[in-house]
């Protein structure tokens, strides 16, 4: 695709080799899979068939494998109607759909990667013949599912709880596989220069997944409105699903907007995309292809979603949340979605018009009491951080940091001192929690305890196990109750989980 940036460089052993990621637009059925056989080696496989915007950030874990691995062939199990429409912006691979499992089972793999939580595609992992399997898989045809890999079985423990997490899921793809300095050799471009085109164009992206997810038909009617006043040119755009949200804003508006909604392919909206001075969007998958693509983007992250885990994944981009202790939330609880009435439609154009002028420094002019202005980065370990530009970090954040370095540490990304760091910073933020917290460790460490002697009196069987602690210790007990069940609760599986809660104890 003529003028498309690819989201990130990585350079080889010697900086000066800098490789962009070529593409491919190859397909492949039962025929070409057998016609491959002998290549000198095995392929690498990657099971990914959730929607868009997660097929979109598998890309940087095929850039990654593409460089540790550059003899293996990297194929890809996803939805033709995602991956046949984004071959030009794909990294180099070869992709084929669950139609071509049968002829996928005779081929040996060097190395399998389910990212899918699909029944099919977990069944599909387990019966594949390779050297390495990462990810969820059965072990035989209606068999248990087990994870392989240490970060996708933390990626599971956050469901329901990931309160903490701080780990994307660009960069969670890719920890089992891509070693910490590799990813440190990563440059990853900024989104090109945010400045006025001669179209002046502002792009508003209706719709999300769920109801919950984006802005209601009010909100965008008054943002493009104000967007219209101060000059700029407002595009309303989105799918089949956001026509009639499409509509009903552009009736209502005074002036007229550019009603795109339905208009475009996939294929057809990245080139849009390309055109506009931002990009504003809830978290969608066309948020991901803006970001692939070089595009400036802003980010409305509202509802059950996670901007540390699924917001704009490379640098220079930025984020508008509502400032509530439960945003990042896995659902909503409340009787109404607190985070979508606190933004507001005047603050946001003003917002959008200092980010298209580049004028950041006039953001300060701006008070946001109940919202917060953040922008994605990479941090000293090149994983994915959000830099507060306005409003307070949350209270929460110095746990969440905290949790970050014991696993990053686990995984030797985060070093000692800085886990100790991460400690003492933790509890002297909370120095109320300690004791509670350190009572809850105890009582943890007793479970399993009794558990591994047989004794009477342990928990630890009980599918509520993991939430029965406090909310800042469930990181821990939620990976120790998954690793447990992982473990089919052997021994092994107990040792390993003794040893976190013996880490831990011992930074106190």
């Amino acid at each position: 695709m003529p003028g498309l940036r690819q989201a990130l460089t990585i350079k080889k052993h010697f900086p000066e080799e800098a490789v962009r990621f070529t593409v491919s637009r190859e397909v492949y059925g039962t025929e070409s899979i057998r016609s491959r056989k002998n290549m000198a080696e095995k392929p690498i496989l990657i099971i990914q068939m959730q929607r868009l915007g997660d097929l979109v950030l598998s890309y940087p874990l095929l850039g990654w494998l593409s460089h540790l691995y550059p003899e293996s062939p990297l194929w890809v199990v996803g939805e033709e109607m995602f991956f046949s429409e984004l071959m030009e912006l794909s990294p180099k691979a070869t992709y084929f759909t669950h139609a071509s499992a049968p002829a996928l089972r005779k081929t040996a793999f060097r190395l399998v990667i389910n990212l899918s939580h699909r029944q099919e595609a977990v069944d599909l992992a387990g019966s594949l013949k390779t050297e390495e399997r990462i990810g969820a898989y059965r072990d035989r045809p209606g068999g248990a599912m087990f994870i392989n890999g240490e970060w996708q079985l933390y990626r599971a423990s956050l469901v329901h709880n990931n309160r903490y997490n701080l780990y994307h899921w660009a960069d969670m793809n890719a920890l089992d596989v891509v070693p910490p300095n590799r990813m440190r050799m990563t440059q990853w471009p900024l989104p090109r220069e945010t400045r006025p085109t001669a179209s002046g164009h502002i792009g508003l992206f209706l719709g999300a997944s769920e109801k919950d997810k984006h802005p209601d038909a009010a909100f965008w009617i008054s943002l493009a409105g104000e967007l219209l006043r101060v000059g700029h040119r407002p595009v309303l755009l989105g799918g089949e699903a956001e026509k009639p949200l499409g509509a009903e804003v552009a009736r209502a508006l005074d002036a007229p907007a550019l009603n795109l909604t339905g208009h475009f392919s996939v294929s057809a909206l990245c080139r849009f995309l390309q055109e506009l001075d931002l990009f504003v969007t809830p978290d969608t998958g066309p948020m991901h292809l803006a970001v692939w693509t070089g595009t400036p983007v802003l980010n409305l992250s509202m509802g059950p979603v996670n901007a540390w885990e699924t917001g704009p994944f490379s640098p220079g981009h930025y984020v508008l949340r509502a400032a509530l202790p439960c945003m990042g939330c896995w659902h909503c609880t409340q009787s109404s979605v607190l985070c979508k009435k606190a933004l507001h439609a005047n603050r946001t154009a003003f917002l959008i018009h200092e980010l298209v002028s580049q004028k950041e420094a006039g953001l300060r002019r701006i008070a946001l009491p109940d919202q917060e202005l953040l922008r994605t980065a990479r941090d000293g370990h090149a994983l994915f951080h959000l830099e507060q530009r306005l409003g307070d970090t949350p209270p929460r954040q110095v746990t969440a940091l905290f949790w970050q370095a014991f696993f990053g540490n686990r995984a030797k990304i985060f070093s000692d001192a800085e886990l100790a760091a991460a400690w003492q910073a933790f509890a002297l933020a909370s120095p109320g929690n300690g004791p509670a917290f350190t009572q809850a460790l105890v009582k943890l460490g007793k479970d399993l305890s009794l558990h591994l002697r047989g004794r009477r009196g342990s928990t630890v069987n009980s599918e509520t196990f993991w939430a029965s602690f406090p909310l800042p210790l469930r990181p821990l007990t939620s990976y120790i109750h998954l690793s447990l069940q992982n473990g089919m609760f052997q021994a092994p599986a107990f040792a390993k989980a003794l040893e976190l809660v013996e880490r831990l104890a011992a930074l106190r």
